[in-house]
């Protein structure tokens, strides 16, 4: 006579994958977890009124990472200073554009220290702060993008400075602001990707021709619109 037991099912499946990780002589990786067994307790840190994104970078120079967002209602970005042991100093406000929305954090002048680039809807512009070095910012220098609703930060024509990508949330085209070499950038230039707004960017080499190209997110038509770089 046989005998049956009546395992939970989520029991079997974990002893299932730690067998099939075994098989192939990598760890299994732990199966329904206690959220509480794998990140501490939540702590909030205060920023800007609405605030839209964050992004992650070392802004001092010190190692750590430090957070910065984009404030929607406050026109503003939140920079918050990671005291060396992932808490964080109170925000410092620094005045952007109408309904900022989307901040990037990289280096724009070439001088090592990593700056901000926050794209403003309602404004149709870009504001570029630049570093002072320890993790404070110059006023922000504004550039014109219309309906500009994302930005990113890479080096789109291979000089080694860093160029901003603007996706709009109006129109079908992105925008493409190249670096005079100094932090400081020339007009921008649109791109048709049709549909009815360009939203989320991401850049990347997609062609392996060594060219960083550009996928956009389209909004209306269900696609994805990939710009390869002509090399320049």
């Amino acid at each position: 006579m046989t005998r049956t037991t009546n395992r939970p099912v989520h029991a079997v499946r974990a002893a299932l994958v730690a067998m099939s990780a075994a098989a192939l002589g990598t760890p299994a990786l732990a199966q329904d977890c206690d959220p509480a067994e794998i990140f501490a307790p939540v702590v909030g840190y205060g920023a800007g009124d609405y605030s839209l994104s964050v992004a992650i970078g070392d802004l001092d120079g010190d190692g750590d990472n430090d957070l910065v967002t984009a404030n929607r209602d406050s026109g503003d970005a939140s920079v918050l200073i990671n005291n060396g042991d992932g808490t964080f100093a109170d925000a410092v406000a620094y005045t952007t554009g109408a309904r900022a929305f989307w901040a990037a954090i990289g280096d724009l002048d070439g001088d090592g220290d990593n700056d901000l680039a926050v794209s403003n809807v309602a404004s149709n512009n870009v504001s570029v702060l630049l570093n002072n070095g320890d993790g404070t910012f110059a006023a922000q220098v504004p550039y014109s993008a219309l309906s500009a609703q994302f930005v990113a930060i890479d080096d789109l024509d291979g000089d080694g400075d860093n160029d901003l990508a603007v996706g709009k949330f109006f129109g079908s085209s992105v925008g493409v602001l190249l670096n005079n070499g100094d932090g400081t950038f020339g007009l921008e230039s649109t791109y048709s990707v049709g549909g009815l707004g360009s939203r989320a960017i991401a850049t990347g080499d997609v062609d392996g021709d060594g060219d960083d190209d550009l996928a956009v997110q389209v909004l209306g038509g269900g696609q994805v619109a990939v710009l390869t770089n002509n090399g320049d």
